[in-house]
């Protein structure tokens, strides 16, 4: 019985120790924006939303304009400290999109993981970009 106490001692000290990692906050990612019929759309603004799991938190967003059809992400990584061991201790990132234009509905997705470019074609409306959360949802849940 006094190895299943050390045992249960030593793991619960371990749990607290925290752990260093290098996490995308922006992932390399280029970006063509146009109207229905192949035309740019020179006012169109590209946004990105990092959120984690495994509750959809949302963390930052990066928007970025449209010049000449076309907006490019740099990816960006920075050091953080996370813990392991406990419940919810790791996040697991993901990015959605939105791509927004005035007089063109916005559409929204999820950057896959080994997406590098990204075309998107807007329809003519008046749907702006949702708040970041309703992004993050809608990307998720849309096919």
């Amino acid at each position: 019985m006094p190895r299943l106490g050390f045992t249960l001692v030593a793991l619960s000290l371990t749990a607290c120790i925290p752990w260093p990692r290098h996490a995308t906050k922006v992932p390399a990612l280029e970006v063509s924006v146009s109207d229905a019929d192949g035309g740019a759309l020179p006012e169109a603004e590209v946004t990105l939303v990092r959120f984690s799991y495994p509750h959809a938190v949302v963390h930052e967003s990066t928007t970025r304009a449209v010049d000449g059809g076309v907006t490019s992400f740099e990816e960006v990584r920075e050091w953080e400290t996370i813990w392991p061991l406990m419940p919810h201790g790791i996040p697991f990132y993901d990015f959605a999109w939105c791509v927004d234009a005035p007089a063109h509905d916005a559409r929204v997705g999820l950057v896959k993981p080994d997406m590098k470019t990204l075309a998107v074609a807007l329809e003519a409306g008046d749907a702006g970009c949702p708040s970041a959360k309703d992004t993050v949802t809608r990307a998720r849940f849309s096919r």
